[in-house]
Protein backbone atom coordinates (compact mmCIF):
# COMPACT_ATOMS: atom_id res chain seq x y z
CA UNK A 1 0.00 0.00 0.00
CA UNK A 2 2.84 2.60 0.84
CA UNK A 3 4.29 2.13 -2.09
CA UNK A 4 1.55 3.00 -4.61
CA UNK A 5 -0.01 5.10 -2.13
CA UNK A 6 1.78 9.18 -0.46
CA UNK A 7 1.45 9.31 3.53
CA UNK A 8 -1.32 10.94 4.80
CA UNK A 9 -3.21 11.56 1.27
CA UNK A 10 -6.08 9.61 2.03
CA UNK A 11 -8.97 11.37 3.52
CA UNK A 12 -11.53 8.47 3.71
CA UNK A 13 -10.89 4.59 3.69
CA UNK A 14 -14.15 2.80 3.38
CA UNK A 15 -13.52 -1.91 3.34
CA UNK A 16 -16.89 -2.89 2.43
CA UNK A 17 -17.64 -6.38 3.74
CA UNK A 18 -14.35 -7.82 3.57
CA UNK A 19 -13.49 -11.49 3.76
CA UNK A 20 -12.91 -13.05 7.08
CA UNK A 21 -9.80 -14.72 7.60
CA UNK A 22 -10.42 -18.99 7.80
CA UNK A 23 -11.70 -19.66 11.50
CA UNK A 24 -11.26 -23.45 12.37
CA UNK A 25 -13.07 -23.57 15.88
CA UNK A 26 -13.47 -20.17 16.26
CA UNK A 27 -9.17 -19.68 16.96
CA UNK A 28 -7.70 -20.27 13.04
CA UNK A 29 -6.35 -17.76 10.61
CA UNK A 30 -5.59 -17.71 7.10
CA UNK A 31 -2.15 -16.66 6.28
CA UNK A 32 -3.60 -14.70 3.39
CA UNK A 33 -5.93 -12.93 5.12
CA UNK A 34 -6.01 -8.98 4.40
CA UNK A 35 -6.73 -6.68 7.20
CA UNK A 36 -3.84 -7.81 9.21
CA UNK A 37 -1.95 -5.82 11.98
CA UNK A 38 0.72 -4.30 9.72
CA UNK A 39 -1.70 -3.96 6.92
CA UNK A 40 -4.07 -1.49 9.32
CA UNK A 41 -1.06 -0.02 9.83
CA UNK A 42 -0.33 1.33 6.40
CA UNK A 43 -4.01 2.17 6.00
CA UNK A 44 -3.38 4.30 9.31
CA UNK A 45 0.26 5.54 7.25
CA UNK A 46 -1.39 6.60 4.32
CA UNK A 47 -4.83 8.26 5.85
CA UNK A 48 -4.77 11.61 6.65
CA UNK A 49 -4.96 13.70 9.64
CA UNK A 50 -8.77 13.69 11.04
CA UNK A 51 -9.28 11.33 7.99
CA UNK A 52 -11.37 8.14 8.41
CA UNK A 53 -11.39 4.73 8.31
CA UNK A 54 -15.05 2.88 7.96
CA UNK A 55 -15.33 -1.03 7.86
CA UNK A 56 -18.42 -2.32 7.27
CA UNK A 57 -19.39 -6.43 7.73
CA UNK A 58 -22.50 -8.35 9.39
CA UNK A 59 -20.14 -10.66 10.86
CA UNK A 60 -19.92 -9.02 14.46
CA UNK A 61 -17.22 -11.53 15.70
CA UNK A 62 -14.69 -10.70 12.88
CA UNK A 63 -15.33 -6.48 13.25
CA UNK A 64 -14.31 -7.53 17.15
CA UNK A 65 -11.41 -8.85 16.47
CA UNK A 66 -10.38 -5.80 14.18
CA UNK A 67 -11.44 -3.37 16.45
CA UNK A 68 -9.03 -4.92 18.87
CA UNK A 69 -6.08 -4.49 16.39
CA UNK A 70 -7.04 -1.62 15.61
CA UNK A 71 -6.71 -0.29 19.38
CA UNK A 72 -3.33 -2.02 19.83
CA UNK A 73 -1.68 0.24 16.37
CA UNK A 74 0.59 2.64 18.00
CA UNK A 75 0.44 6.21 16.96
CA UNK A 76 2.15 7.00 13.47
CA UNK A 77 5.24 8.65 13.04
CA UNK A 78 3.39 11.82 12.60
CA UNK A 79 1.25 10.53 15.71
CA UNK A 80 -1.86 9.99 13.91
CA UNK A 81 -3.86 7.14 14.98
CA UNK A 82 -7.34 6.35 14.17
CA UNK A 83 -9.74 7.62 16.65
CA UNK A 84 -13.45 6.06 17.31
CA UNK A 85 -16.54 9.09 16.42
CA UNK A 86 -19.37 10.07 17.47
CA UNK A 87 -22.04 8.28 14.61
CA UNK A 88 -25.36 10.34 14.79
CA UNK A 89 -28.25 8.06 14.27
CA UNK A 90 -25.67 4.82 14.95
CA UNK A 91 -26.41 2.54 17.84
CA UNK A 92 -23.15 1.53 19.49
CA UNK A 93 -23.05 -2.34 19.91
CA UNK A 94 -19.82 -2.61 21.44
CA UNK A 95 -16.58 -1.06 22.76
CA UNK A 96 -13.39 -3.28 22.35
CA UNK A 97 -10.88 -1.20 24.17
CA UNK A 98 -11.48 2.08 22.85
CA UNK A 99 -12.68 1.09 19.26
CA UNK A 100 -16.46 1.32 18.90
CA UNK A 101 -18.55 -1.06 16.67
CA UNK A 102 -21.59 0.25 15.88
CA UNK A 103 -25.10 -1.39 14.28
CA UNK A 104 -27.13 -0.24 11.69
CA UNK A 105 -26.14 1.46 8.51
CA UNK A 106 -23.54 4.02 8.36
CA UNK A 107 -24.40 7.38 6.85
CA UNK A 108 -23.20 10.18 5.70
CA UNK A 109 -21.09 11.17 8.47
CA UNK A 110 -18.76 8.45 7.85
CA UNK A 111 -18.94 9.34 3.71
CA UNK A 112 -21.64 6.86 2.84
CA UNK A 113 -24.62 8.28 0.73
Amino acid sequence: LERHVAPCSIAQVMINFPEPPLWSGGDGESSLHLLTPEFLSSVLRVTARGGSLTILSDNLKYLRTLALSLSSLPPDTEGNRFESKEVEGGAEHDNVEGVVVYAGTPGAECGHL
